[in-house]
């Protein structure tokens, strides 16, 4: 069997399958992943006490795999200081409806529940 013709077999012989082998996809959800396991570590370890590895690590994921998110510690760390502090800004902001009273006409109200 000549060369071409062997590389053609190659070509029209079925794959096999080999059942050890897991495809994992990555989940829609991988960033919100990765936010929470480093905002875990970041408050209990602190952010000197923490690597990249670290995170991957409590996620089950390669560093790789977090480096196609953050390209380091610090773009992630900066991204869950604006994220929590966005979020605690929120928490704080009093409605519109409210802004407009004074202070007593506010108290008064609350009061009155």
């Amino acid at each position: 069997m000549s060369r071409a013709q062997d590389g053609r077999a190659r070509a029209t012989a079925p794959a096999t399958h080999n059942p050890e082998r897991v495809i994992r996809r990555r989940p829609k959800n991988r960033r919100a992943q990765i936010a929470s396991a480093s905002a875990a570590a970041f408050g209990s370890l602190g952010y000197h006490g923490v690597s990249l590895d670290d995170i991957a690590a409590r996620l089950g994921i390669s560093s790789a795999a977090l480096y196609r998110h953050y390209p380091s510690k610090y773009a992630l760390f900066r991204e869950e200081l604006l994220r929590l502090s966005a979020a605690a800004v929120t928490a704080v902001t009093l409605p519109a409806e409210v802004l407009g009273h004074d202070a007593e006409t506010l108290f008064g109200r609350l009061a009155a529940r």
